[in-house]
């Protein structure tokens, strides 16, 4: 069974009349917010990328709040602004995922997890979402799929040079070959190094 929805196609990989009614009961883990248009809207087209990465390597550095400020140390974040991250659950753990909040001292967001693949971070101080779909494609491989959504409403606006570098933002996230190129790929490089080597080490240490 196929559907479109929100962009992304969605397949169900059964074609019995089982698969069929199976595919009709289960529910899609969508962005909630783009079904909301009148507060939501998408800030970024989709972006995908191949990484020479597991899938449950990349899901577990995504739920890590502290990692941008090392793998992406320089791109999104420094190293030096990693005093401690303080997480608290916001629901019980479970097959089916979790929420979860966090608070940097710089500021806060939630984040949430719905089994197996997808991850979504909020920012409220931002006005942003952040979506991201990992889905494995081969062994020791995934295709991350990710997007970014504003809030309508609660977009703030920044004095100085925070708001000229979120206006710069902005002319980059409203040009798909721009934003690919100097923001999006640019952070995942430094997924891509770190984990792909991290990861390779732990397998030859286990194998050993």
């Amino acid at each position: 069974m196929l559907q479109e929805l929100q962009g992304l196609l969605w397949v169900w990989p059964d074609a019995s009349a089982g698969g069929a009614a199976a595919a009709a009961a289960a529910e899609p883990a969508l962005i909630a917010e783009l079904e909301q248009p009148d507060e939501w809207e998408a800030r970024t087209e989709w972006f995908m990328r191949e990484a020479p990465i597991s899938m449950e390597t990349v899901v577990e550095n995504v739920m890590d709040p502290c990692h941008a400020n090392f793998t992406h140390h320089k791109v999104q974040g420094s190293r030096s602004n990693e005093k401690g991250t303080d997480i608290q659950p916001l629901t019980p753990p479970t097959a089916a995922g979790f929420k979860m909040e966090q608070d940097s001292g710089r500021f806060k967001a939630s984040f949430e997890f719905v089994a197996p693949c997808f991850l979504k971070y909020t920012f409220p101080v931002f006005g942003r979402v952040m979506a991201v779909y990992v889905v494995p494609t081969a062994m020791g491989y995934s295709r991350m799929v990710t997007r970014f959504v504003k809030n309508k409403h609660n977009y703030p606006a920044r004095p100085g040079l925070i708001g000229l570098l979120l206006k710069f933002m902005e002319v980059l996230e409203g040009n798909r070959v721009l934003e690919h190129t100097l923001m999006r790929n640019k952070v995942l490089d430094g997924d891509n190094h770190v984990l792909h080597v991290q990861e390779r080490q732990l397998l030859a240490e286990g194998a050993a």
